[in-house]
């Protein structure tokens, strides 16, 4: 009997890393479970001025390794990147939206490596406003 173990141990072995490799690579990446509200404020024909506050739910596994962006551009972040941990919120982050950029406006603050994302579209009220 162990001999015949003894000269299949390399097949058992190949066969079991076949089985954990394609077992990892069925499985998708964790992705963090990430929220934000905007709060803005804005006059016609002014910038509109909003804080958003990003939560990483409790039952993320991992953290949110953020980026802010804007469509179209031009949008000023009182900063670009973050890292919010499971359970946690970041503190609070604020972008100005500046009179000159037409509504609608598109915010996203993104996990490039996991593809999560908080998203914000600001669009024109009835009263002129960009919020």
């Amino acid at each position: 009997m162990w001999s015949l173990l003894k000269t299949r141990t390399p097949v058992l072995v190949l066969l079991l890393c076949i089985i954990l490799l394609v077992s990892a690579c069925g499985s998708p990446p964790p992705s963090p479970s990430v929220s934000g509200t905007a709060i803005c404020i804005a006059s016609p024909g002014q910038q509109t001025v909003c804080q958003i506050v990003l939560t990483n739910k409790a039952t993320s596994r991992i953290a949110f390794n953020w980026s802010a962006s804007s469509e179209p551009g031009g949008v000023h972040f009182s900063q670009f990147t973050g890292t919010v941990k499971p359970g946690k919120q970041s503190s609070k982050i604020t972008f100005t939206i500046p009179a000159q950029i037409a509504c609608p406006v598109k915010i996203d603050f993104a996990d490039r490596l996991t593809g999560a994302k908080v998203e914000y579209a600001a669009q024109k009220t009835q009263k002129g406003k960009c919020m």
